[in-house]
């Protein structure tokens, strides 16, 4: 379970003399941090970690906060590899952004945004952006937020994608330092590896540096020169035909022997590679990301002038082809763009003008720069990407939230959570074991409150023989933001080991993992003087044996309906009213259209009513609708109550998709 912050920093282990720490600084949060920086810079870092871990516990008591704290101890931690304060760390970063406001620290919380704002998608950078000039308190929410959603095991008090995050800030800042143009410090190579991690494949060399890869084109013009017998051209071309060194000398003048470095992802959620190609501007200039190779080649080699002494053809096309020949077995894209190339190459030989080809070979650079700049494949890559989601099993989760009264009228949610049969399909996929392990499951749900602090846990532990459904019910309050649903699969046959004093415990073996997020609606209303009504649950028939505390509800929820089967529905209704006789009356009206886009088609569609008495003023209905008349696709089911006697009326949403059988999958 995840520790409490107080917990951690109280042991003794990790703590110095605190009141030390405070006699030094009563009542000035500032010296707490600026006592572990003097410590730090003095090359002391286990020193500056004890006084952060001590100034922690002193903030916290006195239920103040201070994010420079926490950002510095990850910081550090992460650096120099201490291990065992990884755990705390994450607490403590997390801790900084509980509280507080960004004006207090400004430039601190500016740097912590732009670290960030690499991994973030354009409107959220956006966002962030807003709130941090408006010094909203709502930006430490949101950047507590992100990293908690982006936590691969809620369940534990590690958060592996942060500590991620610090590690490889920590790596590029060691390894990437031709320099230091972005905001961790680093050249742009650092920048690429905080958001992506290590490349699966990389390519490093020096472009144009082998004399034979010239000979070709060098060749080619001195032919080229030869067969057109143009006296003007022979004037102000090739002084010296025929004589290869000269040629080489001409081109030489524009050719910096650019050094490149390309690294290669097939992992970024696209079925594409993508490649990120680094290097000094024009082979000379400032080291950093490049759009592409013709930004290694000068401008001035496609100038008309610098052409005169080449027999027309301007320098900067042969270090095109000579460049792109020497990568095209290193991607598609480079050998593409050769032969593109070499078809320009065909047109000198049949006589065109050098002036034309020229002007060809200009349009193609400048297409090509274009096609770099505007790459898609680069510009909708994902934001960032964790190496953790490469090591273990996916497992999908298919939850179902249902708002409710319970029996005292009050508000609560269900979050019916499913997550049976793709565990199996993820584990045979990934493992080299022909037979599925015996395993465990535990599902997990965390309720978070507004600033996205921890309000409420509850699990349940499964056995393989299960059907991997939990009902989890809450009581709802307008304070709960969201919460998170976890699965964890763990091999049953390796247990966990109790570790040394000073160490952590090892877990048992986690097979597959599931995370997802579930935002808060609004809780139902108690009053008995409206009518209301519970969120409408949809699905299919539960077997016999599922009927149990693990599914209090009649149906086993699913978005997806095969066509041959029946439709559940299952909702409640609250607080009808008794006419003089005391019977209630009430109809129910359904709708189920078919959806095209964001419009219903009224072509397929089936509409039913009925009229109902009551004798309470609650009634739980359960309903089934056969589909068959309905071809496959998308659904909306629109249910409203109205109440006859108080004229009150009450509405109901649920989509689904109608699949068939052929084509259906639980999820």
């Amino acid at each position: 379970m995840r520790k409490s912050l107080l917990i951690l920093i109280c042991l003794g282990v990790l703590l110095i003399g605190s009141q030390g720490l405070s006699q030094t600084a009563p009542g000035r949060q500032s010296d707490y941090y600026q006592a572990g920086l003097v410590q730090r810079d003095a090359g002391d870092w286990l020193a500056a970690i004890k006084s952060w871990v001590s100034a922690g516990q002193i903030l916290q008591r006195q239920q103040k906060t201070d994010p420079r704290i926490g950002i510095s101890f990850i910081e550090l931690v992460t650096a120099q590899r201490v291990v065992k304060y990884y755990e705390l760390a994450c607490e403590m970063y997390l801790w900084g952004f509980s509280q507080g406001g960004v004006q207090k620290y400004n430039k601190d919380i500016e740097n912590e945004v732009e670290r960030i704002a690499p991994l973030l998608n354009k409107d959220m950078r956006k966002k962030w952006q807003s709130l941090f000039k408006k010094n909203d308190p709502q930006l430490f929410i949101e950047i507590k937020s992100f990293w908690l959603n982006k936590d691969p095991t809620p369940t534990t008090a590690t958060n592996e994608r942060l500590l991620e995050h610090w590690q490889r800030i920590a790596h590029a800042r060691k390894n990437f330092r031709n320099g230091k143009n972005t905001v961790y410090g680093t050249d742009d190579r650092g920048l690429i590896y905080v958001k992506y991690g290590e490349p699966e494949r990389t390519a490093r060399g020096s472009l144009g540096t082998r004399r034979a890869s010239f000979k070709r084109w060098t060749d080619f013009l001195i032919e080229a020169e030869t067969a057109t017998g143009d006296p003007r051209r022979n004037s102000r071309g090739l002084q010296k035909a025929g004589d290869q060194l000269f040629l080489l000398r001409e081109i030489d003048r524009y050719n910096n022997y650019p050094d490149y470095e390309i690294w290669f992802y097939h992992s970024l959620n696209t079925d594409e590679l993508i490649s990120y190609m680094f290097g000094n501007h024009e082979g000379i200039g400032l080291y950093g990301l490049r759009n592409g190779v013709e930004d290694f080649i000068p401008g001035r080699a496609f100038l008309r002038t610098s052409s005169n002494r080449t027999g027309g053809i301007s320098p900067g096309a042969v270090l095109q082809s000579v460049y792109y020949s020497e990568l095209m077995h290193l991607h598609p894209d480079f050998e593409d763009r050769y032969f593109e190339l070499e078809r320009i190459w065909d047109t000198l030989a049949s006589g065109k003008s050098p002036l034309v080809i020229n002007s060809s070979f200009r349009m193609k650079r400048q297409n090509f720069k274009t096609a770099d700049i505007f790459n898609p494949l680069t510009a909708f890559a994902p934001p960032e990407k964790s190496s953790f989601d490469q090591t273990i099993s996916k497992v999908k989760m298919l939850v179902s939230p249902f708002r409710f009264l319970n029996e005292e009228g009050l508000p609560n949610i269900a979050l019916i959570t499913l997550s049976y049969p793709q565990i199996r399909m993820d584990y045979i996929k990934t493992s080299d074991e022909k037979n599925f392990p015996d395993y465990s499951v535990t599902h997990t749900v965390i309720a978070y409150d507004r600033n996205h602090n921890e309000i409420r846990r509850m699990n349940e532990a499964l056995q393989s023989g299960d059907d991997n459904i939990s009902t989890f019910i809450l009581p709802h309050e307008d304070l709960q933001s969201d919460f998170t649903l976890v699965t964890e699969v763990f091999n049953s046959l390796i247990t966990s080991k109790a570790a040394p004093a000073g160490e952590f415990d090892t877990p048992p073996q986690i097979i597959a993992l599931g995370k997802t997020n579930v935002p808060s609606p609004s809780p139902l209303s108690a009053s008995h003087e409206l009518l209301e009504l519970s969120d409408l649950l949809i699905g299919v028939s539960s077997p016999g044996k599922l009927e149990s505390k693990s599914l209090p509800f009649p149906l086993v929820p699913s978005s997806r309906i095969l066509a041959t089967d029946l439709l559940k529905i299952y909702f409640e209704i609250y607080h009808l009213y008794f006419d003089e006789d005391g019977v209630a009356h009430y109809s129910i009206d359904f709708e189920v259209a078919r959806l095209r886009g964001k419009k219903k088609e009224k072509k397929e569609s089936i509409s039913l009513s009925f009229n109902f008495d009551a004798y309470q003023r609650i009634s739980k209905e359960q309903f089934e609708m056969d589909l068959l008349k309905l071809t496959p696709g998308y659904y909306e089911l629109s249910v409203q109550v109205t109440d006859k006697v108080s004229m009150q009326k009450r509405g109901r949403k649920a989509r689904f998709e109608i699949v068939d059988v052929g084509k259906h999958k639980m999820f």
